[in-house]
């Protein structure tokens, strides 16, 4: 354990968790949004046949309580429970969807089971709003700690970009393209892969080779080096530069955002101060004066002030005001002019300040609402003039006592000295999983060949341990998401030389254009689906698979068109696609300009298809 020293030195070290925070609220959105496309096309990801074959399985509301569950952990509500949830959630459909998996989910899984143990809510939280609430006193104003160990932000940066750097980058070094310096170049000089016509960029040879290199050494070195502060800078401008092209380039955007998401764990918290500060008034735009005696009006203050990030709003006590007019009400504002607004009118104009309430704000200006808005709102954060409700502990002692560092769990092992030990163990079993990923040590052919012929009987025993590897593989792939990854290499393109579509009275179904690129439909894993599963390389080997995948394609779109399936008849149409492993200029425009061909039939009656293929070369 003395070789792990240095999360001794990152547990110990401890900063502003507002870069976890943000971090939380970006990656949960970038996800909801995923989760979200995924409920929209449900039934082309789960159904046999989508509408007339349905799964066994109506994942509707499931997927509705999922986006609930990442709205909470964007708000910071009950974040540690959410992120059990969604960690379930993730574990049971990224397991699920099968051929529509791509290399996200993965993703997806490491970062949803490593958020379960970071502390995501110490900063922008509701949850931190509702322990100011809990254990603040008449006296003494509750503050919650906000911050936390850099080990926190490491290891989510190494489960989420490191690990699957490190396991892709051996895929690379075997790859034809990657070597000549084409792995950028070739994937988007080929139409069904890329969504972005850069032909003036791609025929730049020494700048597309020197990006293609430059991506391939980044990668190497990043999870050997991304944790030196004096380096990170470089890297987070890098690798969200690469990840901004991805974005624009290929059709893959939840990807290339929810990389940004982790990478911006590397931005120095010290740089969201700044931020902070320069986005707030310089001068208040309001003063609130409320009743420094009266708990409900101090629990109003603490609310207010927690989601005033832009400092729009100075709060005074009355009982420091010499008016008797102003004593005699216990929460109103006056704005810069002087203007002075009580009861709903004050709420109104505080709303309109807060980014949080813009939502609320909208609806407060109609009539009738503004007293149930009053209401939820009391409900949510506590705000009632209920004595039990807005009752507030008398002194600090009283607080809930929370676990420390310090305090001794069992057999004279710290809370502190149990943590640091944990993180080791799980950094370690980490690495040994993705090492076992992606080597086969010590079960690769050359050596096995060599001990079973220096000792047949260890054939037996070497089979059995090559199986043990096999189900350990299988299972850090579904708990963990750590497995090979080999993204853009040349089995991805190697007989791909075709892509097929289908119309409907002359107008093409969403799945490519008029140029052969992704349509809207082929997006994520159902861009991966089609493009790798359906329509995939050496497509013709096994025409019956391609059927079926068009019969399903044909189907969720009919439905979605109102088209009816009793008597229907779609054209098949198939686009000749150039491959090559050298630079070519004006590769991709050549491929965009090959025609499409009509090359067969989907004739649909009493529900069900029949496809004729012609005879293709």
């Amino acid at each position: 354990m003395r070789l792990l020293g240095f999360v001794d030195r990152l547990y110990n070290k401890k900063i502003s968790s507002k870069g976890l925070a943000i971090f939380r609220i970006c990656f949960a959105l970038n996800l909801f949004f995923e989760v979200n496309r995924i409920f929209r096309y449900r039934h082309l990801y789960f159904d046999p046949i989508p509408y007339l074959n349905e799964s066994y399985i109506d994942y509707t509301v499931p997927f509705l309580i999922w986006m609930g569950v990442l709205l909470f952990l964007v708000f910071g509500l009950f974040t540690r429970l959410m992120t059990v949830f969604n960690y379930l959630f993730v574990f049971w459909i990224f397991n699920t969807v099968g051929v529509y998996e791509y290399h996200m989910d993965y993703t997806y899984l490491g970062a949803s089971f490593v958020m379960i143990f970071t502390p995501l809510s110490r900063s922008i939280s509701i949850d931190n709003l509702r322990r100011k609430l809990k254990y603040s006193s008449l006296t003494k104003l509750y503050k919650p700690v906000e911050t936390t160990s850099v080990l926190n932000y490491f290891i989510l940066i190494f489960v989420g970009v490191a690990l699957v750097y490190f396991g892709s980058v051996f895929y690379k070094f075997k790859s034809l393209a990657w070597m000549s310096g084409l792995g950028i170049w070739l994937p988007a000089s080929i139409p069904q892969v890329t969504i972005f016509n850069d032909q003036w960029i791609l025929n730049q040879e020494y700048f597309i080779k020197f990006i293609g290199y430059f991506v391939l050494i980044f990668e190497i070195i990043f999870p050997f080096v991304f944790f030196i502060k004096k380096l990170r800078p470089y890297f987070l401008f890098i690798g969200v530069a690469l990840h901004i092209g991805i974005f624009f380039e290929f059709p893959i955007p939840y990807f290339a955002l929810g990389y940004i998401a982790i990478y911006l764990l590397m931005i120095s918290v010290g740089l969201w101060q700044i931020i902070m500060k320069k986005v707030q008034y310089k001068k208040p735009r309001l003063q609130l004066f409320y009743n420094s005696e009266c708990q409900f009006c101090l629990r109003v203050k603490i609310c207010i002030s927690h989601f005033d990030v832009f400092k729009a709003i100075e709060f005074i006590p009355i009982q420091e005001h010499t008016s008797k007019e102003i004593l005699s009400n216990t929460f109103y504002v006056v704005n810069n002019k002087g203007e002075q607004f009580v009861g709903n009118a004050a709420y109104k104009k505080v709303i309109v300040l807060i980014p949080f309430f813009y939502p609320i704000a909208l609806l407060a200006y109609l009539p009738g609402t503004f007293k149930l808005i009053k209401f939820l709102f009391g409900l949510v954060f506590g705000i009632t003039k209920s004595k039990k409700s807005v009752k507030l502990s008398n002194n600090l002692e009283n607080n809930k006592k929370k676990i420390s560092d310090n305090d001794i769990l069992f057999k004279k092992i710290s809370y502190k000295s149990f943590k640091i030990k944990t993180a080791k163990i799980l950094f370690i079993a980490l690495l040994f999983f993705q090492f076992n990923v992606v080597f086969n040590f010590p079960f690769s052919e050359n050596i096995v060949k060599s001990a079973v012929k220096i000792n047949p009987s260890l054939e037996k025993p070497i089979k059995k341990l090559k199986n043990y590897k096999n189900i350990l593989n299988k299972n850090v792939k579904r708990f963990f998401g750590i497995t090979g990854h080999g993204v853009f290499v040349d089995s991805h393109y190697i007989g791909f030389d075709k892509i097929f579509n289908i119309s409907y009275k002359g107008e093409f179904l969403p799945l490519y254009d008029e140029q052969g690129m992704p349509g809207y439909y082929l997006k994520g894993g159902i861009w991966a689906n089609y493009n790798f599963r359906v329509n995939k390389p050496y497509v013709l080997d096994n025409p019956e698979k391609l059927k079926e995948g068009l019969i399903r394609y044909a189907s969720f779109w009919a439905h979605k068109n109102e088209v009816n399936l009793n008597t229907a008849e779609f054209s098949i149409h198939m686009k000749k696609i150039n491959l090559t492993f050298e630079w070519e200029e004006n590769f991709l425009k050549e491929n965009l300009s090959n025609p499409w061909e009509e090359v067969g039939t989907m004739t649909w009656k009493d529900k069900k298809a029949i496809v004729t293929l012609k005879h293709i070369d």
